[in-house]
């Protein structure tokens, strides 16, 4: 037996070439066992049809929420306090992401950021070899992702904004020569732009289909999710149960909506200003801590990174810094 392994051994040595190709047919016919094996056991078919069950799961939690919603929404009115499922709902529908990935769900979000939250908190602790760093780059993937998703709420708000007086002039146009609302919302919908476009399209779709214009008004609501649309398709909405005059209320809300757009613009002004301001001081602040490190011969960081009370201070900082960045990002803006 030895002898056989120690020619085995001399072959592999000395026959190079022979032993790479011998190993190639032994990987190559591993991979081939393991696909046929894998055929068989249909392992992809299983592991398909289990990721299906679970999205299909995902989204009739997502149903069922939105349901019941809209059920309290309906018998109370509007409400501060929702379900926090139901608000992360409300964000995906709001940032757009909903239009684009159809099959996106709360569940599925939290699962897919949590995996890459993993992933680098293990890899950057392998290069590292700092929990401390691996905790800093998860809880940054957390962060962009929230401001990516802040960011895109913002610019599909502003884009709604932008079209908001156009909708209501249609409105008010339109309702002088006929009476029934939801003719009306399919009328105007094709001189809008994006996101209202597809919203009052949809909206228009479902109240004539369900002959339900309240609910599709607060689908509506709900997926494009500004305030000022909001109050505008209420009235609306009011205004077609007791037969009222469109004109009169849209005349009125036009008015509202110029106000609130002039006040915007203001206090948008005063917040750009304000950060600004705050970027400004925190760059002071990093180059003050650079200075220092460098007085210090870098002792300052090492002590941040490889200490108890220097890791507790770094987070107390990086704390600082997400609080600062969400403060710099909603400044300004409605709540």
């Amino acid at each position: 037996m030895n002898r056989f392994l120690d020619t085995v051994l001399d072959f592999y040595i000395h026959n190079a070439v022979l032993s790479k190709v011998l190993l190639w047919v032994i990987a190559t016919g591993l991979v081939v066992c393991s696909l046929i094996l894998i055929a068989q056991n249909r392992v992809f078919e299983r592991t398909a049809k289990g990721v299906m069950r679970a999205m299909e799961a995902a989204r009739r939690s997502t149903e069922r929420r939105q349901a019941e919603e809209e059920r309290l929404q309906q018998e109370v009115g509007n409400r501060e306090k929702k379900n926090i499922f139901y608000c992360m709902d409300e964000i995906l529908y709001h940032a757009g992401v909903k239009a684009r990935l159809p099959w996106m769900t709360v569940e599925v979000l939290i699962l897919f950021v949590g995996v890459i939250m993993l992933v680098v908190l293990f890899l950057v602790m392998k290069i590292t070899g700092l929990f401390i760093m691996g905790t800093a780059a998860a809880a940054l993937v957390l962060m962009a992702v929230l401001a990516a998703l802040k960011i895109m709420c913002y610019v599909r708000n502003r884009k709604v904004e932008e079209g908001l007086l156009q909708f209501a002039n249609l409105i008010e146009n339109y309702s002088r020569t006929s009476d029934d609302i939801v003719g009306i919302f399919g009328k105007v919908y094709w001189y809008l732009e994006e996101p209202l476009r597809t919203g009052v399209a949809e909206c228009y779709s479902e109240a004539a289909t369900t002959g339900d214009f309240s609910k599709a008004c607060i689908r509506l609501s709900k997926v494009i999710g500004n305030r000022q649309l909001t109050n505008l398709l209420s009235n609306i909405e009011i205004c077609a149960r007791h037969e009222a005059n469109y004109e009169v209320v849209t005349k009125a809300n036009k008015k509202i909506i110029r106000n609130y757009l002039t006040e915007k613009g203001l206090r948008r002004e005063m917040a750009n200003s304000a950060r600004i301001q705050v970027i400004v001081l925190v760059a002071i602040g990093g180059m003050i801590v650079s200075m220092l490190n460098s007085m210090t011969g870098g002792v300052l960081l090492q002590s941040l990174l490889h200490t108890d009370l220097g890791n507790v201070v770094l987070v107390g900082i990086s704390g600082f810094v997400v609080f600062s960045a969400y403060k710099l990002l909603t400044m300004g803006r409605d709540s």
